[in-house]
């Protein structure tokens, strides 16, 4: 990957309601035997490979579900065959070919992709954008993209950007985050932006596949270990208690 403008896309998995569990305390929550880490993955793009990724979603959509517009890719959807992808119950010829050809999308694609899954409920994958920026060979920066959750969970994203832009984060140093990132959009899902499907398609395989304590299904249709492991810009495990 070489350009000098990326795209960080942003996806999470099993995001609380922080209403809820602040009627728990932490053992309480903790010791619930369906507890769940709340997970976070950041799917980093060039610019200009957009188009071609975007191109490529497109003619998938259009062969196997050309009647449904704005389609949205949701993994867990597609893996448990229910909403829009119920039809793949019906017809396993479509159902391998669907899930194959996704596979080979995300294999194919020229993009990195981290994660963490952690059991607090902020996080913003900052600090590892900007060391992958200024890794680069040529000077490059970066925009953040996150898909609208809701009024206040929105604000909170905000403020915590806010936050990091301005004090920084770890081995950002606030000037030079502020150099390097150049700001955060918050968009609806209805956009449909490729790179925030990107970023839900590689997480929960990732979280069976990387995560020892959560290894809860076997027919995951994109493998961590033989596609994603190598896209990953940082394979150690980032469980953080």
């Amino acid at each position: 990957m070489t350009d000098n403008l990326y795209f960080l896309f942003l996806d999470e998995i099993y995001a609380p309601n922080l209403n809820d569990m602040l009627k728990f305390s932490k053992e309480e929550i903790f010791s619930r035997p369906n507890h769940l880490h709340f997970g976070i993955s950041e799917v980093i793009v060039g610019a200009s490979s957009l188009k071609d990724i975007m191109l490529r979603s497109e003619r998938i959509k259009k062969k196997f579900y050309p009647r449904i517009p704005n389609l949205i890719f949701h993994y867990v959807d597609i893996l448990n065959r229910k909403d829009e992808y119920s039809d793949l119950k019906l017809n396993s010829k479509k159902d391998a070919g669907f899930k194959s050809s996704l596979a080979a999308f995300i294999g194919d694609s020229d993009f990195k992709f981290d994660y963490v899954f952690i059991d607090k409920h902020e996080l913003i994958m900052i600090e590892n954008f900007y060391l992958f920026l200024t890794s680069r060979k040529i000077s490059a920066r970066g925009i953040i993209v996150a898909e609208a959750r809701g009024e206040r969970e929105d604000t909170e994203l905000r403020e915590a950007f806010k936050k990091i832009y301005y004090y920084g984060i770890g081995k950002a140093p606030p000037t030079e985050l502020r150099r390097q990132v150049l700001d955060l959009f918050i968009v609806p899902k209805k956009q449909n932006y490729i790179g925030t499907q990107m970023a839900d398609l590689v997480l929960y395989p990732t979280y069976d596949g990387a995560i020892s304590q959560h290894h809860t299904r076997t027919d995951h249709f994109i493998s961590y270990q033989k596609c994603l492991k190598k896209k990953c810009l940082d394979k150690t495990k980032k469980l953080i208690p």
